[in-house]
């Protein structure tokens, strides 16, 4: 089953367990999202399917 948190679709047991452990950035690519990047929980989700990021540091 899929679920929309923010209009963005995805899988409830990986929401719920990014909301409930942990921090950080998840980076994936398996749906496309209008707006790539979200956060769930204390994680920073950053959508690249279809995407090229760069990523630097400061």
């Amino acid at each position: 089953m899929k679920f929309l948190i923010n209009h963005r679709v995805g899988e409830p047991l990986v929401r719920e367990l990014l909301e409930k452990h942990g921090g950080g950035l998840v980076i994936f690519g398996h749906c496309q999202w209008q707006d790539p990047h979200a956060e769930i929980g204390k994680h920073q989700m950053l959508n690249v399917d279809g995407r090229v990021m760069l990523l630097v540091s400061e």
